[in-house]
């Protein structure tokens, strides 16, 4: 490996690998030398895997200090335009801040609705589309946020490999899902930003220099102060799908005698409109944040490495008081007692309401704690231009001259035959969908089918299950 200060810029080690200079490159069999990267890279963490700095927060505070805007950059954002993650916004995708922070950031954003499945025939079209719009817009950077199968690896390539373009991909999968969902395409991408500290630290391991930490944030546009204890009409609450973790965390509350209101998908007796959910956390005592998934399904016990979700940030945003189940990264953006309440079984989850409803005076400055926090340091504002100011540490792109598009379209048309789906392909489909749908329903039955063909073939097909040949993105178009 070079000494730190003869290192060439990342661009330059992406060229020498296509150029043939770099055999250990080659041997490894990644799309680009991640060891041989820039060492502007390597600063990276210090500025992004290094938890909060609290003193830095409070004097900033203090002072009233604010961070000088960024030079604007064209930025196109591919994401889908809905998912579950996120209950603000009336069930718009929790990648919706994004492109509000980036035009806040006076940037000039694009988008593309990688789940739209009626705007295209299969992901052959939509990765063509794709293609094409990166090579006529030209946009400076590209922050993909979509789902794992949808770009494939040998777009993310080309496009590297034809245009000045840098691209970015946020991940938000567990540290337990690095080695199958992010280890095989981090080297397509000039920076990986992930929200899982195992992932960091497994990535810092690895010595990917391009991965770097962030983390879920709050809509700078939905910050509401919290309202005091005696003005909530609502007790303890929780708002978010029913999973049977979930329920059985709520059933061993009502079996100690707390009554919590549960609000989304799944509750009996509580439909509400997704426009009303962020204000049923202002109006709630205590909001009760779960896990996604816990250690097991036997018992109650809690994740260490738990991932956190934009609902961890956007509680406190909306005015609500946090309680939050317990992960080594929560304590990173919060602290415990002061702002959060945090718990870690059943007994905990219970002291915690008891306590709270005991001391409304906790409460109210615990929950104005976090609201200040959360305006302060955990906006998507504040997280996008670091991720921003970190791609600007890459160095400038060494393609200076974009390809001619026919040339890239030539190229693109060779690795999209290994897409095609034929008969047998559509045969298979049915076979694994049919046979779920009496009990699950035509929707979940295909939601079961594919993710067990997409753990499968991580197992068979190991890396090229992210390519155009891979077997969830042929069965599983829709």
């Amino acid at each position: 490996m070079p000494a730190p200060g003869s290192v060439r810029s990342a661009r330059a080690a992406n060229a020498e690998r296509r150029s043939g200079a770099s055999a250990p490159a080659r041997q490894a069999r990644r799309p680009l030398p991640i060891r041989a990267r820039s060492a502007k890279i390597a600063l990276l963490w210090q500025n992004s895997a290094s938890p909060p700095h609290f003193r830095r927060y409070d004097n900033r505070i203090a002072a009233g200090a604010s961070r000088r805007r960024p030079p604007s950059v064209k930025i196109l954002c591919v994401f889908s335009a809905r998912d579950e993650a996120s209950f603000v916004g009336a069930g718009q995708s929790s990648f919706a801040p994004f492109v509000h922070a980036l035009r806040r950031l006076g940037h000039d954003v694009g988008h593309v609705d990688s789940g739209d499945r009626s705007a295209w025939t299969d992901f052959a079209a939509f990765n063509r589309d794709l293609v094409l719009r990166v090579m006529q817009e030209r946009p400076d950077a590209v922050l993909f946020a979509h789902d794992a199968v949808e770009v494939w690896v040998e777009t993310l390539d080309l496009l590297r490999e034809s245009c000045d373009t840098l691209l970015i991909r946020w991940s938000s999968d567990a540290g337990a899902d690095y080695a199958s969902r992010m280890r095989p395409v981090i080297p397509h991408f000039d920076l990986f930003v992930t929200t899982s500290l195992m992932a960091m630290h497994l990535a810092r391991r690895d010595a990917y220099a391009n991965a770097i930490l962030s983390q879920w944030a709050a809509d700078a546009e939905t910050l509401v102060p919290p309202l005091k204890a005696s003005e909530c009409d609502i007790g303890v609450s929780y708002v978010g799908p029913a999973t049977p973790r979930r329920v059985r965390w709520i059933r061993a509350l009502k079996a100690r005698g707390i009554d919590v209101e549960c609000y989304g998908p799944g509750w009996p007796g509580r439909l509400v409109e997704p426009s009303d959910l962020a204000a049923i956390v202002r109006r709630s005592l205590l909001s009760i944040d779960f896990a996604r998934r816990g250690s097991g399904l036997r018992g109650l016990r809690v994740d260490p490495e738990r991932p956190l979700e934009p609902r961890t940030f956007e509680i406190p945003a909306l005015g609500g008081m946090l309680i939050s189940e317990a992960g080594e990264a929560l304590k990173r953006y919060f602290r415990p007692d002061e702002e959060i309440g945090v718990f870690a079984s059943v007994e905990e989850l219970e002291a915690l309401i008891r306590r709270f409803r005991l001391r409304p005076d906790l409460r109210d400055a615990a929950a104005h704690a976090a609201f200040e926090r959360v305006r302060a340091q955990h906006t998507y504002d504040q997280r996008l231009a670091e991720v921003l100011g970190a791609i600007r540490k890459i160095g400038p792109a060494l393609v200076t001259q974009v390809a001619d598009n026919d040339k890239v379209m030539k190229a693109f048309d060779g690795f999209a035959r290994g897409h095609r789906a034929g008969w047998a392909m559509r045969a298979l489909r049915q076979a694994l969908i049919l046979p779920l749908m009496p009990v699950l329903g035509a929707r979940r039955a295909r939601h079961a089918a594919r993710s067990a063909v997409f753990a499968a073939s991580l197992k068979i097909q190991g890396a090229r299950t992210f390519s155009a040949a891979g077997l969830p993105g042929r069965l599983f178009y829709r």
